[in-house]
């Protein structure tokens, strides 16, 4: 199966998953979901909507820790690989101030 459909789920403050959405395609017909929420709980529905949608891998971004990661792979299932962004170490900090 030819990879043609990404998801990739933001959160920041004032983000609607009804609004704060849009879908990129290449020429090729390549689709990219792009989603913004505003608490990472609401992740899980989006990424529920966009496997429904035909999405073959879910990035989150760096927003997203250890539990809110494996809780949106259990509810996808094992089918649709699920990855995050990360920060190298010597951000942590900074990250921390940025996203508490």
């Amino acid at each position: 199966m030819a990879f043609q459909n990404y998801l990739y789920i933001f959160c920041a403050p004032g983000m609607d998953a009804q609004v704060t959405s849009v879908d990129l395609r290449g020429s090729n017909g390549f689709l990219t979901q792009i989603v913004g929420v505003s608490r990472t709980a609401d992740a899980s529905a989006v990424a529920v909507a966009g496997v429904a949608r035909g999405a073959q891998v879910i990035e989150l971004c760096g927003a997203f820790g250890p539990d809110e990661i494996s809780q949106i792979k259990a509810v996808v299932g094992g089918g649709v690989p699920v990855g995050a962004v990360t920060f190298a170490l010597d951000n942590l900090d900074a990250i921390n101030r940025i996203f508490a």
